[in-house]
């Protein structure tokens, strides 16, 4: 998979974008509100970008989490067993 750069989504107070380089995935998640400030990274390795792509496009991960959000991500990595490093700020 070639490198690129990507919007999910950005809303007012959230955004979701991430990259694919050298052949790893990340994204990065951000949420700012009155109450409740998060970020979060999430890193692929090599094998686990491939895995994750051998199950679903680019174009359909980015939709499904449009649609579902960070939370809907995480469970649709958990259920094909697709394991990422996470750091939260």
């Amino acid at each position: 998979m070639e490198d690129r750069k990507f919007t999910i989504y950005q809303r007012k107070h959230t955004y979701l974008g991430g990259k694919v380089e050298d052949g790893c995935l990340s994204l990065e998640s951000d949420v700012y509100g009155p109450e409740y400030d998060s970020e979060k990274m999430y890193s692929f390795s090599k094998e686990e970008t491939e895995k994750l792509f051998s199950v679903i496009t680019l174009e359909d991960f980015i939709k499904l989490c449009r649609k579902k959000n960070v939370s809907g991500m995480e469970d649709f990595l958990e259920q094909n067993d697709i394991h990422y490093q996470s750091m939260a700020f």
